[in-house]
């Protein structure tokens, strides 16, 4: 299983994009790492995340925006 997350396409940081895009082995890994970049998510505006398993959507999570 392959562990994403789904970011606005209005971001502008084609790094975070990837990295987001890239996958994780584990839900918790996935979430390690959306601790990681909270903050330069949250300084680009970004309003809410998706947390996605293959292709399904595990939760949907506002940013406090």
């Amino acid at each position: 299983m392959t562990w994403t997350w789904r970011l606005p396409a209005a971001i502008d940081d084609p790094e975070l994009e990837a990295e987001a895009a890239s996958g994780w082995a584990s839900q918790e890994e996935a979430e390690d790492w959306l601790r990681e970049v909270f903050a330069d998510l949250a300084d680009q505006g970004v309003a809410e995340v998706t947390l996605m398993n293959e292709d399904s959507t595990v939760y949907t999570m506002s940013l406090g925006q």
